[in-house]
């Protein structure tokens, strides 16, 4: 687990616990700098390209599964 921001740092988020969340490692990755609602709109996408096209972990390919299989 890792903590991200919901506004991104390089976009004026702050390191208070009101812009912070846990999140997996590589959903932390998936989101990258977006914005809350930019990663709402691409998020589908966003994880079904990590999970094409990115060399992941077993346990990371077990987790992008899982929060596409919820996302439908």
């Amino acid at each position: 687990m890792s903590l991200d921001h919901y506004i991104p740092r390089c976009r004026g988020g702050l390191d208070e616990a009101s812009n912070l969340f846990p999140a997996h490692k590589i959903c932390n990755s998936i989101k990258s700098n977006l914005m809350p609602d930019e990663f709402e709109r691409q998020k589908q996408k966003l994880y079904q390209t990590a999970l094409d096209n990115w060399h992941l972990k077993h346990k990371e390919k077990q987790i992008v599964e899982k929060a596409l299989q919820k996302m439908k």
